[in-house]
């Protein structure tokens, strides 16, 4: 790991701590629209880190509430302009820059055909923040290494908070508050991997 991206990881604990701050009645009235009006499946549009970090999403929406959730192609809806019938269901679309055309597309033409569109990016007023009914910011501020670290740990975080509030998991939601801690003492850790591995002599093999 470069320098750079330790220290960028390093302040993961510190965005953390801003989504906590800052996304807990948010988080809770878009919870309160899903369970008001429940989607039968959710569908999740990103790509790079962001896809799998959607993948984490995906695990715990099937998880705690139940729901199945689809990675959709993005040429799907924009290149191939399929008729999906998504009315009524909910589409999440990941990103740290909000920028690219093909998933900010995407997310509107999801919307226009009737999904609840939502929206989990970094960057603050985004394209793809605008063509969304909701909008969950990461809180993480800028993404100053190659790969994504603290933006990945942060979206990974919000998508647990959002879980938690639209199951109203207790536990789960607990969890999310203890994050920041256990980031930081986790930092504290010796993550230096062993010089010499001690092995057992292997019998030979009759």
């Amino acid at each position: 790991m470069t320098s750079k991206m330790l220290e960028e990881a390093l302040a993961s604990a510190d965005a953390v701590a801003a989504q906590l701050q800052r996304l807990g009645a948010p988080l809770a009235n878009i919870a309160e629209r899903l369970r008001r009006q429940p989607p039968q499946v959710a569908l999740t549009i990103a790509r790079g880190s962001s896809d799998h970090a959607a993948s984490y999403f995906a695990y715990l929406a099937m998880q705690h509430v139940g729901i199945p959730v689809a990675s959709l192609p993005m040429s799907v809806v924009t290149l191939l302009q399929a008729p999906l019938q998504v009315s009524g269901q909910v589409a999440f679309g990941f990103s740290q820059s909000g920028q690219s055309p093909d998933l900010v597309d995407s997310l509107r033409l999801l919307r226009e055909r009737g999904a609840l569109s939502l929206s989990l990016v970094n960057a603050e007023n985004s394209p793809l923040e605008a063509a969304c009914e909701f909008h969950v910011p990461l809180c993480a501020g800028p993404e100053l290494s190659v790969a994504a670290t603290k933006s990945f740990i942060a979206t990974l975080s919000a998508s647990a908070q959002l879980i938690g509030h639209w199951s109203q998991e207790a536990d789960l939601l607990r969890s999310c508050r203890a994050l920041p801690d256990e980031l930081r003492a986790a930092a504290k850790q010796d993550w230096t991997p062993p010089s010499t591995w001690a092995c057992s002599p292997v019998s030979p093999v009759a």
